[in-house]
């Protein structure tokens, strides 16, 4: 199933547990990441896929073996190609409930098996993550600071999505030093 990454609320509402995450917006897709890892509030696991493909069985051993600490597994593979297809199709039949996989890649061609096998199965999720424009960029900035209650001028937008050179990543860089700039603000005015 294909969802929009401006729907990325609809993640929430379905109980997939197998992610496809693809497209050149790498700081959105570390977003995506970071909602879905602190919905479930347990550590992930981070592989490569050339790492996985070294060692398949090791991979799927681990994938399939229960913990005694934790209930729930919560598994980035990143890099990934066609050639992580097979495991994961492996890992499906296994139906696991306390599995969660979000597989990552860079571009993916319309021709890929592995982004088809998951646009089509309406259990799994497809998002597609496409470069940053000036207006969702304008959006976050204008967005964070109407959130602190805080007025900014058109002119300091335009110099913070410029600063960002495009790349949400590096925006969010800039909010968050203005978030521990306030933070110490605040320190300061208490004591």
């Amino acid at each position: 199933m294909i969802i929009k990454s401006f729907e990325i609320d609809k993640i929430k509402k379905t109980s997939s547990k197998y992610l496809l995450l693809y497209g050149d917006n790498q700081g959105f897709k570390d977003e995506v990441i970071s909602v879905l890892k602190s919905k479930k509030k347990i550590n992930s696991d981070v592989y490569y896929e050339n790492e996985i493909l070294k060692n398949v069985s090791d991979f799927t051993n681990t994938v399939l073996s229960k913990s005694f600490f934790d209930n729930e597994k919560f598994i980035i593979i990143k890099k990934i190609s066609d050639k992580i297809l097979p495991t994961i199709e492996f890992i499906l039949e296994k139906n696991l409930e306390e599995v969660t996989i979000v597989l990552e890649a860079d571009i993916l061609e319309k021709k890929s098996k592995i982004r088809t096998f998951f646009e089509k199965d309406k259990d799994l999720i497809c998002i597609p993550f496409y470069p940053d424009n000036y207006q969702s960029l304008s959006s976050i900035v204008t967005k964070y600071f109407y959130d602190k209650k805080i007025s900014i001028s058109n002119e300091t937008i335009n110099l913070m999505i410029d600063r960002a050179n495009g790349q949400r990543k590096f925006l969010k860089t800039e909010l968050d030093k203005i978030d521990n700039y306030l933070l110490n603000k605040k320190k300061i005015n208490l004591d």
